[in-house]
């Protein structure tokens, strides 16, 4: 690894989708046990793969990250990914792990999604036409951009709980 730091968070989900193409690769199903929770997201019939995203921060201007899961509405794994970006708001990489979370499911070719985000902010922000002088006009319009391609996307709420719960698996 060269000597970088990794935060255990990122190396579990490198770790977890090294795992999970090796076992694509060599078993004919690959399918995950939850175990039974409280709190749940519900998977969609009518769509192909929903994505969880999630960002954190220990308060504003402190050290942020976000990460997110895609899976088949059957449950089974497809795809994790987090990252941590140093000091930032909460707006901020709810806005990140919206936008990574749509680019992966657009370069995997996965195009009729439901996307959870625990954040009504982000959600109405990236549904709504933003304010040229939004402090992340160009995030938003990012996530806007990834919106008007060929993709069918759901942008859903869901209470935290229910979505870390989907994020939890990682760990």
């Amino acid at each position: 690894m060269n000597n970088e730091i990794i935060f255990i968070f990122s190396l579990k989900v490198k770790i977890y989708n090294l795992a999970a193409l090796l076992r694509s690769v060599f078993s004919p199903t690959l399918s995950t046990e939850i175990g039974s929770r409280y709190v749940t997201w519900h998977s969609e019939e009518s769509m192909i793969v929903v994505l969880n995203v999630d960002g954190s921060s220990f308060g504003n201007l402190r050290i942020s990250d976000f990460g997110g899961v895609l899976r088949r509405n059957d449950d089974n794994w497809l795809y994790g990914f987090a990252e941590n970006v140093g000091i930032s708001t909460v707006i901020h990489v709810e806005l990140l792990a919206l936008y990574h979370g749509l680019k992966a499911a657009w370069e995997k070719g996965y195009k009729d999604v439901i996307c959870y985000s625990d954040s009504t902010l982000v959600v109405h922000l990236v549904s709504t036409m933003v304010n040229p002088w939004h402090h992340y006009v160009a995030i938003i319009n990012n996530v806007q951009d990834l919106l008007q391609r060929n993709l069918s996307v759901q942008l859903k709420h869901s209470v935290s709980e229910a979505n870390l719960s989907q994020i939890s698996l990682l760990n």
